[in-house]
Order: structure tokens, then sequence, then C-alpha cells
């Protein structure tokens, strides 16, 4: 049995779009490479040897090991020479066989590193919000960042699939998928769909933890989910908004108890596991924070003599 009602809940059929490796596949495609399978990086100082990796294909996370956010010493090539660093290698405990130095600096050799360019950046930004109009109206388009929004598509699912045999939840898919193949057609950017047929964090939580890994790169999250999918994330880090520092607040002792004393100043009657997720509540909508942290309550026993 369910632990809430959602049935209660507002719902809403949402799409959180977000560009795959925005700056490196503008970069890509503006040199007539493959996206996906092209190793670039988008490095402002690429002459300094302390450089700051802005952005990164895919490709070149999956050679390099490497995040967008980075310096080119962090590299396990010399961004000038392209040769293997054996210094950086060892200092990052990477392995220094024949093998791999050579594996390393054929891909180095390969790899393309250029500067940022915010501007081309932006207008290609603008030219996916136009796309992004042709499916909804300016008022239901939220962006999150340069590179992902979310986009409510409650009023236009009906609009673009009339058939009433079909599902809002494959409705949301089928136009999901068009979103991606006109943003595709128009810039030959890939991009990645959170979906949910409930809420905005749903979407998002199916993009971070879903869509990512799959063929489709769409994925979606709604209220029947919840107890199979949000609460078997594997770290609370791994949550929409829930750093390092929430984290933190999550598991100190001393920091619960701090806030269990606030929250029973506020509100004696309900569980932790809700005071938590009231403190936290700017985080979430809805009710779904109390879901998110009951998965916490778990980890509280430990604490009972704090309460």
């Amino acid at each position: 049995m369910s632990w809430f009602d959602y049935s209660l809940e507002p719902k809403s059929d949402i799409a959180f779009i977000d560009m795959k490796s925005f700056y490196a596949s503008v970069e890509c495609v503006d040199r007539g490479l493959h996206p996906l399978k092209t190793s670039l990086c988008v490095m402002s100082r690429a002459d300094n040897s302390a450089g700051l990796i802005l952005a990164s294909s895919p490709m070149f996370k999956k050679v390099f090991g490497k995040s967008n956010v980075g310096r080119s010493y962090d590299l396990p090539f010399d961004v000038k020479t392209r040769k293997f660093s054996y210094y950086n290698a060892k200092k990052q405990g990477l392995p220094t066989t024949i093998d791999y130095v050579r594996y390393i600096e054929e891909w180095a050799k390969s790899t393309v590193i250029v500067p940022p360019r915010m501007d081309t950046y932006i207008a290609v930004n603008m030219e996916i919000q136009k796309i992004f109009q042709d499916f909804a109206a300016p008022d239901d388009i939220y962006p999150y960042s340069i590179d992902e929004g979310f986009i409510d598509l409650t009023s236009s699912l009906n609009y673009f699939v009339p058939d009433k045999s079909i599902s809002r939840k494959d409705k949301l898919d089928i136009i999901s998928a068009a979103i991606q193949k006109k943003i595709w057609r128009k810039t030959g950017i890939y991009s990645t769909v959170g979906m949910s047929n409930a809420n905005p964090l749903l979407a998002k939580l199916a993009l971070d933890n879903e869509a990512k890994k799959t063929p489709t790169m769409r994925a979606n999250w709604s209220y029947e989910d919840v107890e199979k999918k949000v609460w078997t994330i594997p770290k609370m880090t791994d949550f929409f908004t829930a750093g390092s520092c929430v984290f933190y607040f999550l598991i100190s002792p001393a920091c619960f108890l701090e806030m269990r004393i606030f929250c029973q100043v506020a509100r004696r009657a309900l569980p932790p596991c809700v005071h938590i997720a009231q403190c936290f509540s700017f985080l979430f909508t809805d009710k779904i924070q109390e879901t998110i942290f009951t998965c916490v309550h778990s980890n509280l026993h430990e604490w009972h003599h704090l309460l």
C-alpha cells in the first residue's frame, strides 16, 4: 500500500529538456563534427597550464574521465604538446603502461580544444527557445539555465495528439520525441528529456537519474514511480538541489537536533521526517517533500535518543 494518496495531488504534464553537453555540442556542430563522437573541450586560457575546462563532449569525458569543470593540469596529457603527462598521471593514480600512454596520446592528438564563445551559445539558445514555443505557449516555458528548461505541456497534449485512446503518458512521450527531433534538425544538437505526468521535480529527477542512460534519451517518472524509483536513489546528493550542504544537515546529529527543536516549537504533531521536509520545503513542490524525506527516516533510528 502506498504511503500517500497521490490522487489528491495536482498533476501536470512536464518535460524537462537538457541539451547534451551544450557548449561542446555547439562547437562540434559549427565545425561539422559529430557532437557525441568527437573529443572536444571548451577551455578558457588554453595556452595556460591553469586553463579552465568549461565544457566537454561526451567522448572527451569518456576517454579522459573528466567532468565539465576542471583545469588543464588535471588532464593526463599536456595541452600544448599533446604528449602523455607522467606527472599528472601519477598524481591522479592513473596507469602508465605503454598501451595506456599510447591510447591517451592518440586521443589527445585528435582532441579539439577551443575557447568559449558565449555570444554564439546564447544565439543557439534563443533558437531552441523558439522551437519550444512551437509546442507550448511562452507562459508555459520556464528556462532553468542556458542549456535546459521546463515545458508545461498540459495544455498541448490533446492539441498535438488528439487520439483519446492514447494515454497522457504516451502523448507526453510522443511530443517530447518530436521536440528532440526538431532541436536536432534545426541545430544539430542532441537533447535529453525527463518527463512527468505529475510535477516538475519528478521530471528533473527522471532526467538526472534515468533519461541520460536510455537509448531514446527520455524517461518518465510520475507519482506511481515514487516508491520504486525516487526512494531507491542511492545517494541524497544525487537528488535534485540536495548538495553536500543539505546532505550534511540530514546526516549530522547535531544539526538534526537543532532542526528537531525548531520543528517541535513550530509543529509538534508531525513525525520527524515531515519536520525535516518542511524545513527544506523551499526545495520541493506540494507534498512530494514528505515522500522524499520519508526515505531518510529509515536512517534516523540511530538518533532516536535525540528525539
